[in-house]
């Protein structure tokens, strides 16, 4: 199905399934497609500068010869995506998925901007794979609470004497 001359002025197309849609040529004027499953969609020859494409899946789109200047991709799928020659100076490209690397390459060397996933994995991994498990393993064994009584036992060490062994003095022995 091709859709032309649609007025996309300011149009909110969230969470709508343009799967299959030819939708080249069409001037957006700041577009959201956020949360849409655009698979195979074809942008070709498509204006979509400032749009926002966040968590959308965009596996096999096409976007040839489109305007995505200033365009943010965010959490997008993007297997598969074709950009050869649209013009993405300034695109971003955040915690985005399905580039190769050849593809990133060519799209960093035309002007985008490429946030790496590997960092969010790295995270990721560390939360999973060392601090869970060792978060899992202290509460299991009673090690935090070994710690915090050790670190009580330790601030009760460290007082002063005198004030360890501070004695009242009942009212009526002052004179």
């Amino acid at each position: 199905m091709t859709i032309t001359n649609y007025p996309y002025t300011g149009k909110n197309l969230s969470d709508v399934n343009f799967s299959n849609l030819d939708l080249s040529g069409n001037i957006f004027n700041c577009p959201k497609f956020n949360g849409s499953i655009l698979k195979n969609a074809n942008f070709n020859g498509t204006n979509l500068q400032h749009a926002q494409f966040y968590g959308v899946d965009l596996t096999n789109a096409t976007f040839r010869g489109s305007d995505l200047r200033n365009t943010h991709f965010e959490d997008a799928q993007l297997s598969c995506a074709d950009f050869m020659g649209a013009v993405v100076q300034d695109a971003r490209f955040i915690r985005c998925t399905g580039l190769t690397e050849a593809a990133e390459n060519n799209l960093k060397k035309r002007g985008a901007i490429l946030d790496p996933i590997s960092s969010i994995i790295d995270r990721r991994w560390w939360i999973e794979k060392v601090l869970i498990p060792t978060a899992a393993l202290l509460i299991g064994t009673g090690g935090i609470v070994s710690i915090t009584q050790v670190s009580e036992h330790k601030m009760h060490k460290s007082l002063p004497h005198s004030i360890e062994h501070t004695q009242t003095i009942p009212k009526n022995n002052l004179h």
